[in-house]
């Protein structure tokens, strides 16, 4: 009896034994699931269906399509499925580099611009009280200049930028802008499209990322190269938060193609459109910019 008895006590601590193990082996599992979902991206080993959490608080692109997260601090939280055409090519150790899928990048910007001509072409109370535009213009030798600078202030406050100055040259049109910054702001989030119209035909539109020519009480210069047939932004910076990293005296420069097709000429009107955005650099295409 005594033997039945305690056969009967083992398999029941056996059991207990078992259920502890299974239950130790779940509460293992999903704390290793909630801390893989927070942990910084370096750390992360991306896996499919996994959306991962993650503060960007300063990011680049270079000319072969690359979106660099230079850094990965507190700032605004985005998540992987939030960035704008975002294909999984993988995030290398130290350069934590996400490849853009231009494909569906392009398709994705098509639609934004439709959407934004659709914004345009509203005229509510609303959309007047967030939307800022200066118009400034030059008459100079047959040359008319139409400068206009649309700034849409939707979630936080942006450079209010007003060109200052025009300069006729003979490699084409220099443009003067500067920032009239009134406290400081992250463009390494935003974008900047040039637009150039020649007499409302489009000409050229482009997309810049923000940190190459906008940052804290800088001045731009915005150049259309007639000769070269190149539209350039030149950016004197005095003062840049590049990765927290303050750098003076910097210059930067953005060359941007031009249709072939556009036949320019000093003679003719432009019309150079700055816009300013709070959109994901990763909306940024490789072949509309640079």
């Amino acid at each position: 009896m005594n033997t039945k008895l305690y056969i009967k006590m083992m398999d029941q601590q056996s059991d207990i034994k078992s259920v502890s193990l299974i239950a130790l082996s779940m509460i293992f599992a999903l704390a290793v699931l909630v801390s893989f979902l927070f942990v910084p991206i370096e750390h992360v080993v991306r896996t499919s269906g996994i959306v991962v959490p993650i503060e960007i608080r300063s990011i680049s692109a270079d000319k072969s399509g690359w979106v660099q997260l230079r850094e990965l601090t507190a700032g605004n939280e985005l998540t992987l499925g939030d960035m704008l055409g975002i294909y999984r090519a993988g995030i290398n150790e130290g350069e934590h580099q996400i490849k853009i899928h231009h494909q569906r990048a392009r398709i994705r910007q098509l639609q934004l611009e439709k959407k934004e001509l659709d914004l345009k072409r509203k005229s509510s109370s609303l959309l007047n009280e967030r939307k800022s535009t200066t118009v400034f213009s030059i008459q100079e030798e047959n040359l008319n200049v139409q400068v206009e600078v649309i700034q849409k202030d939707l979630d936080f406050n942006l450079n209010r930028m007003k060109p200052s100055n025009i300069l006729v040259e003979k490699s084409g049109i220099i443009l003067d802008i500067k920032s009239d910054n009134a406290g400081y702001n992250w463009f390494n989030q935003g974008e900047t499209i040039l637009t150039l119209y020649n007499k409302n035909k489009l000409v050229v539109r482009a997309k810049v990322p923000s940190h190459k020519i906008m940052s804290i009480d800088s001045a731009k210069k915005v150049i259309l190269d007639n000769e070269m047939n190149r539209l350039r932004v030149i950016g004197q910076v005095e003062k840049i938060f590049y990765a927290m990293a303050e750098a003076e005296g910097m210059q930067m420069m953005v060359d941007i193609s031009i249709d072939e097709h556009a036949n320019l000429k000093p003679s003719m009107e432009f019309n150079v459109s700055i816009v300013t955005d709070k959109k994901p650099l990763f909306s940024l295409i490789q072949d509309t910019f640079l």
